[in-house]
């Protein structure tokens, strides 16, 4: 704001001067000269230091304008300065808070795959230990049919062998207690027709009981017990047919 005593200057007024005061002592000894003036007072007089001032007033505003915007664009950058930060410390907080939350959401979703993989594996193990353990039984059930198997085929074989030979062993007796009746009724000399055909049909039936011997030997599956029972009969009846051709008295 431009003083009371800027705009007199302007105007080339100036203010009344004051009386002179009265010294009752007398004049003072160091002022009983008049100043005498400067000879560069007359230079320049007083209204030109009043446009002078009317001049720089302009730059003086102009001045104080510029430190106003300086200081108006510096407190800008500080409130921009403080903007900028707040943001950052938000956005770091918000990216703090992001990444706790990605972070938890892995560490939830391995623990869940983990669970997962641990429930496949159990299954998987289970599955396999049911699978072996069937596997065993099936391997010893089968172990255990092939076993009784060769027991049975090895009972069986056994006990056709020894039939066999039991038979063999009685079809020899009859063929040689045969043969014997046969020498006699050749060396007799009114053997009668009927003689000569019952040995004829015990030589005939030994034959025949010695083929299905051996046709037995090809025939396992056959029933032991049924076989033996029908072989025990033929050879009976064969003792039986010897014994009554032994039995006849010899012809003269």
């Amino acid at each position: 704001m431009i003083s009371t005593r800027f705009i007199s200057l302007l105007s080339g007024r100036h203010a009344p001067r004051r009386a002179a005061e009265v010294n009752s002592a007398g004049p003072h000894p160091t002022r009983h000269r008049t100043r005498p003036r400067s000879p560069h007072s007359t230079l320049f007089p007083k209204p030109f230091f009043a446009l002078a001032l009317l001049a720089a007033a302009p730059l003086a505003c102009q001045k104080s304008a510029l430190q106003e915007q300086k200081e108006a664009a510096e407190a800008q950058d500080k409130a921009n300065q403080v903007a900028v930060a707040q943001r950052d410390k938000v956005a770091a907080v918000a990216a703090s808070a992001a990444q706790e939350a990605a972070d938890k959401s892995a560490a939830a979703r391995a623990e869940a795959d983990k669970k997962i993989d641990d429930a496949n594996h159990q299954a998987s193990t289970r599955v396999n230990s049911a699978v072996a353990d069937a596997n065993s039984k099936i391997i010893d059930a089968q172990v255990s049919a092939d076993r009784q198997a060769k027991e049975a085929a090895d009972t069986f074989q056994k006990a056709r062998l020894d039939l066999e030979n039991n038979v063999a062993k009685q079809l020899d007796a009859i063929d040689k207690r045969t043969a014997a009746v046969r020498d006699k009724l050749q060396s007799a000399k009114n053997a009668s027709p009927s003689d000569e055909a019952n040995v004829k049909r015990v030589e005939t039936t030994s034959k025949t009981v010695r083929s299905n011997l051996q046709a037995f030997e090809t025939k396992t599956a056959r029933s032991i017990e049924t076989f033996q029972t029908k072989l025990e009969q033929s050879l009976a009846d064969l003792r039986k047919a010897v014994d009554q051709l032994e039995a006849k008295p010899e012809s003269s």
